[in-house]
């Protein structure tokens, strides 16, 4: 129970306007919480029904309380397991309201693990376009970007076009529980996973979603980096990297600086941010990348699994300062 209720607890809302948002619920079998963006589901063994702040209760099964009673009555939750009983405010579960798709679901492979942390590092939930403040739905693909870095994953939603917000991609990033069914309708997206939890989201309209196709289609030339550059990149902790046929040359702050000599078959030279770099290079498949038209893209090597792309910065950092907002990707 505790580890459910722990679960429960992140589509709660703790500071929200309602004070219904940092309730969960017993109903119909379940524990329910919905806190305004999205509402989970889970099966339990508590015929009692009745909504509460659940913090309580969570302190009451610090250690096991297999057998413990549920009673509801003149707007009080009791619960007692041997010598301890907590009593708590509650109020009928009606009061909590929540959001549902009532409509047959379909099996889905749903996104890998490593997919999605890719998709993830793709979103600005800060955005002003509310549309690139989540995963897209689109043309039987997931997509993030970030307006440096884009990343596009097989998915099959049929006709689908939606935005999955941030909050809740979140969740489902750090989630162990396998997605196997999905279901929506104009508002909402509903997930069933493998333990019997659902997972009903609230959409935000996909309209004003950059077109990535023109960007990740185009492959130019190949760059192919050596093993060695590769799993060096990999374990680098810095801000800027500059790469070229005799290694890497890197900046951890704005006065220190690094080389590590790789050499390398292929000839290439690009400097870009680590971070940006880090969210294609992490899933990329071999050491194989491309370039844009105008050179000023990398693209990663996905064969059929993804797309991806991230932008290079303009101007060389260790040469001068970069002007903010010079590496965004010209959608």
């Amino acid at each position: 129970m505790k580890s459910k209720l722990q679960i429960a607890m992140k589509a709660c809302n703790s500071n929200g306007t309602q004070a219904e948002a940092a309730m969960v619920k017993f109903q119909n079998g379940k524990l329910i919480a919905y806190g305004g963006t999205f509402c989970l589901q889970i099966p339990i063994s508590i015929g009692a029904e009745c909504a509460f702040k659940p913090q309580t209760l969570l302190n009451f099964y610090r250690k096991d309380r297999t057998g413990a009673s549920f009673t509801v009555k003149n707007g009080k939750l009791k619960v007692k397991h041997g010598s301890e009983t907590v009593t708590m405010q509650c109020l009928s579960p009606e009061k909590l309201a929540i959001i549902d798709v009532f409509k047959e679901p379909k099996e889905t492979p749903w996104i890998p693990a490593p997919a999605l942390k890719a998709l993830t590092l793709c979103v600005d939930s800060s955005h002003s376009m509310q549309a690139l403040q989540g995963i897209c739905v689109r043309d039987q693909e997931a997509i993030a970007t970030n307006g440096r870095a884009v990343v596009a994953i097989p998915l099959d939603f049929g006709a689908a076009e939606f935005t999955i917000p941030m909050y809740t991609v979140a969740f489902l990033s750090t989630c162990d529980d396998k997605v196997t069914h999905y279901a929506f309708d104009e508002t909402c997206l509903k997930l069933w996973m493998e333990s019997g939890m659902t997972l009903c989201t609230r959409l935000i309209s996909a309209e004003g979603f950059p077109d990535v196709d023109k960007i990740l289609d185009q492959k130019d030339e190949a760059i192919v980096m050596n093993k060695g550059i590769k799993d060096e990149l990999r374990t680098l902790k810095c801000d800027t990297i500059e790469l070229t046929q005799k290694g890497i040359r890197y900046k951890v702050d704005s006065e220190g600086v690094g080389t590590i000599v790789c050499k390398s078959p292929k000839r290439y030279c690009f400097v870009m941010n680590k971070s940006t770099f880090d969210t294609i290079l992490n899933i990329n498949i071999g050491t194989k990348f491309f370039t844009s038209d105008n050179k000023d893209i990398i693209i990663g090597n996905g064969k059929d699994k993804f797309r991806s792309a991230c932008s290079l910065l303009r101007t060389n950092p260790f040469i001068t300062v970069r002007p903010s907002g010079d590496d965004d990707i010209p959608f």
